[in-house]
């Protein structure tokens, strides 16, 4: 976690995909957080807590990466708020979304079994993870590549806004 944070800020960013300042750190660095994540997730299966958990982590972990990617270098100060700010829209329209499908008795495993209504799109956890792996492979095209994927994340949001207007607009 904060070590992977340190060492983007630090500009070691290869070691940002793989460290890890304790084992028992459940957002270590890149690489450790997919493996956990998912063998954690497949060992117990979904549960309230488990995807409140999930949800909770996630968001903090992208916003992390992407705040040591900003702090690292001015010039990824605006891709970086830019991602930011879509992370921001994909976060609330899941969520949003979520609330109100549950509230509503909707229900779906059109992904598999999960712990609340899982509504899609182009950028999802899995793209997450390999833009930021990117991220620290390339990280003189951060801008570029934060600029690309902010936009891919516009449009999982706008989306799933439609989706959402589509569901939630009869009754």
């Amino acid at each position: 976690g904060q070590m992977g944070e340190a060492a983007q800020y630090f500009d070691d960013l290869s070691c940002a995909l793989t460290t890890s300042d304790d084992d028992d750190d459940i957002d270590g660095g890149i690489l450790r957080k997919v493996v956990l994540q998912d063998s954690l997730a497949r060992a117990k299966g979904p549960s309230d807590l488990g995807g409140y958990l999930d949800i909770v982590c996630d968001f903090l972990f992208y916003g992390a990466v992407v705040f040591g990617f900003a702090l690292a270098a001015p010039q990824n100060r605006l891709p970086g708020a830019f991602l930011l700010l879509s992370f921001i829209g994909t976060g609330s329209s899941f969520l949003a979304f979520a609330v109100l499908a549950a509230r509503r008795g909707l229900a779906t495993e059109a992904r598999g079994p999960k712990s609340l209504y899982y509504l899609g799109g182009l950028t999802e956890g899995s793209e997450t993870i390999a833009v930021f792996v990117l991220f620290c492979l390339f990280p003189t095209a951060f801008g570029l590549l934060a600029w690309i994927f902010g936009a891919a994340c516009w449009l999982t949001t706008l989306s799933r806004v439609l989706a959402a207007w589509r569901l939630l607009s009869h009754g």
